[in-house]
């Protein structure tokens, strides 16, 4: 499963790499990016914090709006798409 998700009301981006269930979680030291592994240590989900705020506007409206309807985009990966929440 690969999926993106936005959520503007705590401005973090979640890739969701797979649908294994999460086992532990690491911050990688520059407390804006959160790793989570399964017990098997697979990469599950990276979280990336204040992602609007390291991005430029137009990044930004480019990932998430389609049009006048920000609901899901195409992304550069196979299967995976952008969800705002």
């Amino acid at each position: 499963m690969k999926k993106i998700s936005y959520s503007k009301d705590v401005d973090v981006l979640m890739i969701w790499l797979s649908d294994d269930a999460i086992e532990y979680a690491e911050d990688e030291g520059d407390g804006l990016t959160i790793l989570h592994y399964s017990s098997d240590e697979k990469l599950v989900l990276i979280e990336i914090i204040d992602f609007y705020r390291s991005m430029t506007e137009k990044a930004f409206a480019d990932l998430v709006s389609v049009g006048n309807q920000p609901q899901q985009v195409a992304s550069a990966t196979q299967g995976s798409y952008l969800e705002k929440t």
